[in-house]
């Protein structure tokens, strides 16, 4: 769970881990990085507007970048509080494999894992 503000961050972890999902969190994106190349990760929830290093930026270096080519399927959920027109078509050109608004209810939290990780296993 990659997210900057501290509520959003606790709110989604508490919701997540009630259904059992064991979380790891970073406050942005490089701090994303950094926990990927430490930890086993299996899916992430990427905040995209972000300090040090955006979600867009992250994604692009995660499906990219030699040192994850491991971990380059990832699944990557973009989450933003403003979408706009077009937003969609870019996160999903950055590599993400989907997107959810915020603020979010559990019901499409666990959804979108659900649509995503169908689409994965396909």
């Amino acid at each position: 769970m990659v997210e900057d503000e501290k509520l959003n961050r606790a709110v989604a972890v508490k919701l997540l881990k009630k259904q059992g999902y064991e979380v790891v969190t970073a406050k942005d994106g490089q701090e994303a990085l950094d926990k990927l190349s430490d930890c086993k990760i299996d899916f992430i929830f990427m905040d995209v507007q972000m300090p040090v290093m955006d979600g867009v930026t992250a994604t692009k270096i995660i499906r990219t970048s030699s040192e994850f080519v491991a971990k380059s399927n990832i699944p990557i959920v973009a989450m933003t509080a403003h979408a706009m027109s077009g937003d969609k078509e870019a996160f999903l050109d950055a590599g993400m494999d989907d997107y959810i608004s915020k603020p979010f209810d559990k019901e499409t939290l666990f959804a979108v894992i659900q649509r995503v990780l169908s689409r994965k296993s396909n």
